[in-house]
């Protein structure tokens, strides 16, 4: 994702992540061959919406997983199991 590189995911938990023609493409579990092949022959074909998904996604990468923001996200969680009450 951070490499700029249009995503080709399946459909579930990733649709957190990658949304529909936005920031990447997605295909049914388990993969229909046929369906995934034409996916991957567009991204080939079609420079442009290779390279709009491409940015996207570098965007959503940076922007959702960068350090400082799983610091934010994962403090609370360090703050809670590291907690010791003064007796």
């Amino acid at each position: 994702m951070a490499a700029g590189i249009p995503s080709v995911a399946k459909v579930g938990g990733i649709t957190e992540i990658i949304s529909e023609g936005e920031n990447g493409l997605l295909v049914d579990y388990p993969p229909d061959a046929d369906k995934l092949s034409k996916i991957v022959v567009t991204l080939l074909s079609d420079e442009k919406l290779a390279g709009f998904l491409g940015t996207n996604v570098r965007h959503t990468a940076l922007t959702k997983f960068s350090w400082d923001n799983t610091t934010i996200q994962f403090q609370p969680i360090y703050t809670l199991y590291t907690y010791i009450p003064i007796r």
